[in-house]
């Protein structure tokens, strides 16, 4: 490939010379003819000038833009396979940014993982609501489990928050969510997981919304992930998903098995 590009790199080289030669044949002959022949004159400087131009237009894109230009069209055609092989859909900013209504419209199989989502949950109670009366819904949820003291305490000390009040919030969750799906028509299966979340998991059919947890002791925006299928990173949370939802303990064992996947419209979490 190098020795092919150093050959064409040579050949237009030789021939932006011959032009070259040529234009300043033609500007020197435009100097000989007779003032006589005004037009033929005027004609030859023309020609003469244009290639002259046109050679040195040639060299400084074979010796510097050329290499230029391509090394951009790499570097734009490698970042955006990257992007289209993570299967990104959106970036966003503000949690409050995500289009729940939207995510939830079609949506018949829905997994969810978080440390507890109060504010969400108060958000979307409604949505939340006919999700679980559709009969061919299916529901898996992973929260963590409140009876785990060192997980209670991990959780304490990244919400800034007592012991008590996160145990309090991860039971007001699980209750919640019982009360939502168990017993209406949808599939649902809760699991408690000894694991401290890292970020918070929204699966709805085959879109996906992950938004992380900060460290800072203030309150902030945090960036919101929204994912398709396929895409690296949708199955690398999805496999996460699926060992947390494996490795938990029942609280709702109607359903073990992983919802199919379906593409439903597109999406912090506390």
């Amino acid at each position: 490939m190098n020795i092919r590009r150093q050959n064409t790199n040579l050949w237009s080289l030789l021939l932006a010379l011959v032009v070259f030669i040529a234009a300043i044949s033609l500007l020197y002959a435009s100097e000989k003819i007779p003032s006589n022949y005004s037009s033929l004159r005027a004609l030859a400087a023309s020609v003469g000038s244009l290639l002259f131009a046109s050679v040195a237009v040639t060299i400084i894109w074979e010796l510097f833009q050329k290499r230029m230009f391509r090394n951009e069209l790499l570097d734009y055609f490698c970042v955006s396979e990257n992007i289209e092989q993570s299967g990104v859909e959106r970036i966003l900013y503000r949690f409050d940014e995500v289009d729940w209504k939207e995510l939830f419209e079609n949506c018949t199989s829905f997994d969810l993982f978080l440390s507890y989502g109060r504010s969400w949950r108060g958000t979307n109670e409604t949505r939340l609501r006919e999700l679980a009366q559709r009969t061919d819904a299916k529901v898996r949820l992973v929260l963590p489990d409140p009876q785990n003291a060192d997980l209670m305490k991990q959780l304490s000390i990244r919400f800034r928050k007592t012991e008590a009040e996160v145990q309090r919030l991860a039971n007001e969750a699980i209750d919640a969510f019982e009360k939502i799906f168990a017993g209406k028509g949808c599939q649902f299966a809760l699991k408690v997981t000894d694991r401290p979340p890292t970020n918070a998991y929204y699966r709805f059919g085959g879109r996906r919304v992950v938004t992380l947890y900060n460290y800072k002791d203030l309150k902030g925006d945090v960036p919101v992930f929204v994912l398709k299928k396929p895409g690296r990173l949708a199955d690398f949370f999805d496999d996460e998903f699926e060992y947390l939802f494996l490795s938990g303990r029942n609280r709702r064992p109607d359903i073990v098995a992983a919802p199919e996947n379906q593409n439903a419209p597109s999406a912090h979490a506390s």
